[in-house]
């Protein structure tokens, strides 16, 4: 289990890893409303090319370069929840 602080005061941000698959735990307020489930994918631009493709009014997500090697699609629902599909960057 990784664990991450934003500040000293504010709630911890965790990973729990087991048998290759990875789940992100948090509590803060401004992290979502919902749940966050993170789901690692190959081809994210192809991906994002097909979803954008739909031209959907309600779900039209971003790609996003993080700043910890994922780029990264999220989709949101109005209840709050996310799906965020994560493809690993080449270096």
């Amino acid at each position: 289990m990784e664990q991450h602080r934003f500040g000293p005061m504010l709630p911890p941000y965790l990973q729990v890893s087991r048998e290759g698959r990875v789940q992100h735990l948090a509590e803060h307020s401004g992290t979502c409303r919902g749940a966050i489930l993170r789901i690692a994918c190959n081809g994210i631009d192809g991906f994002h090319a097909g979803m954008a493709a739909k031209q959907y009014g309600h779900a039209c997500p971003g790609i996003e370069d993080t700043g910890w090697g994922t780029r990264e699609v999220t989709v949101r629902h109005s209840f709050g929840n996310r799906l965020t599909f994560a493809n690993a960057m080449s270096t």
